[in-house]
């Protein structure tokens, strides 16, 4: 939780950072802003998730010519990383949703 209120004050910094030289009121973008980076995160977590895959382990032996052994254990330690990824891309999109009517509204 505590990198989710990072992010979203690293946005909120940022966002009214642009606003004071540009002389607009650039909040209503930050629900967008938001959204890409939900975005980035999901691809984040779903490429770790892959990366520790049999297949893809499979794939990168053949191809380097190595022998490693795939490990379950390993394999539980990606997913449990990318888990983390994919559980802040959640809350970042439910906090955009909701942030979206009053940063956005007329």
């Amino acid at each position: 939780m505590r990198i989710v209120c990072l992010i979203l004050i690293a946005d909120a910094i940022g966002v009214a950072a642009a606003s004071i030289p540009l002389g607009q009121n650039l909040f209503r973008d930050f629900t967008g802003l938001t959204l890409i980076e939900v975005a980035i995160l999901f691809l984040i977590g779903g490429a770790n998730d892959f990366y520790g895959s049999i297949v893809f382990r499979k794939v990168a032996d053949h191809v380097n010519q190595s022998k490693k052994v795939w490990n379950i254990d390993e394999h539980k330690r990606v997913q449990e990383k990318a888990a983390e990824y994919v559980v802040i891309a959640i809350i970042l999109l439910i906090l955009s949703f909701i942030l979206a009517y009053p940063l956005n509204g007329s």
